[in-house]
């Protein structure tokens, strides 16, 4: 009797950017490296190193142009996830190597990028508990689940957060292989793989956008303090809403509070989930009054908040 024919080759293209968690890639790098026939690729923007939220540096082989075709393709989380959702040749690669693949799949914050390229439109999905609302707040097309280890949806696997991830590649395993060999992968590696997706002990924790019950958003308070005086040149902004603002429809503006007065440059607009614009201010201020304005822009909606308060640097204020 001849040999069973040995099963395809599928090409894995796992994708890196600035500020990729590390346990996202690797964690499932972990497990299918040891599946036969599959053939992993690093991806990037950029031939090169690419610096991880950790500090350390992982080298992709293949930037979005010369990338081959894939069968399976893996988008990672992490802090620098929040800064991609903007960066269009990211965007454009995913939607490009998503046409060709048998699966396309997502660990922690990562689902936020597979949406923002519409290509979770439809799906079921999950995210990062602590950071669902940014998932949340790329496409409301899509069906996000607050409770769920992983979900499969179609062609689409996307995990929870971080370690995550290794449960759902074991589950990718499972879908191609037969759960049997999932599981022997795992005991090898001395794993407790989460076999059911909806086991979820981290659900409790899940951070969803909110939204205006009376068809209006308003500014809750600031850091620095609206109206007070400070001993202290602040190094950063913080304003807080009723509900998630959306980064990449904000403006934050800083500047003396005098009629013309200069504008002072601020930087790394960002937030912490609690409802938050976070800004570096990007030189000491001296002494005299400021401004903040703001006009601000919230997920899935028309209505913006806008508005201005004040606060004053006392003399000799150290930098």
């Amino acid at each position: 009797m001849a040999a069973p024919p040995a099963p395809a080759l599928l090409t894995v293209g796992i994708v890196l950017y600035p500020g990729f968690e590390v346990l996202d890639v690797y964690g499932p790098i972990e497990i299918w490296s040891y599946v036969p026939n599959f053939r992993l690729v690093l991806i990037a923007e950029q031939v090169g190193p690419v610096l991880s939220a950790q500090g350390t540096s992982t080298l992709a082989t293949h930037s979005f142009e010369t990338a081959p075709a894939l069968d399976i393709l893996m988008v990672p989380g992490g802090n620098g996830a929040t800064a991609q959702v903007h960066n269009s040749a990211l965007l454009d690669f995913l939607v490009k190597a998503d046409r060709g693949t048998k699966f396309t799949t997502s660990v922690c914050s990562g689902s936020a990028l597979l949406a923002r390229a519409g290509l979770l439109d439809g799906h079921r999905a999950t995210s990062n508990k602590r950071a669902f609302y940014l998932a949340e707040q790329q496409s409301g097309a899509v069906d996000w689940v607050a409770s769920a280890r992983w979900v499969e949806s179609g062609k689409m696997f996307t995990s929870s957060g971080v370690s995550a991830g290794m449960d759902m590649a074991l589950a990718l395993v499972a879908k191609i292989h037969g759960v049997d060999s999932a599981r022997e992968l795992a005991q090898s590696l001395e794993y407790t793989w989460h076999e059911s997706a909806d086991t979820d002990p981290f659900a409790v924790y899940v951070n969803r956008l909110t939204h205006s019950a009376n068809g209006s958003y308003e500014f809750v308070k600031s850091e620095s303090a609206a109206d007070s005086d400070i001993t202290v040149s602040p190094r950063y902004l913080r304003l807080y809403f009723s509900a998630l603002p959306d980064v990449g429809n904000s403006t934050v503006v800083l500047r003396h509070a005098r009629e013309g007065g200069e504008e002072i440059p601020l930087s790394g607009m960002h937030t912490m989930g609690n409802n938050d614009l976070m800004l570096s201010v990007d030189r000491a201020l001296e002494q005299g009054s400021y401004a903040v304005e703001w006009s601000v822009g919230f997920s899935n909606s028309s209505m913006r908040a806008t508005g201005e308060y004040q606060f004053k640097v006392l003399p000799d204020a150290p930098g």
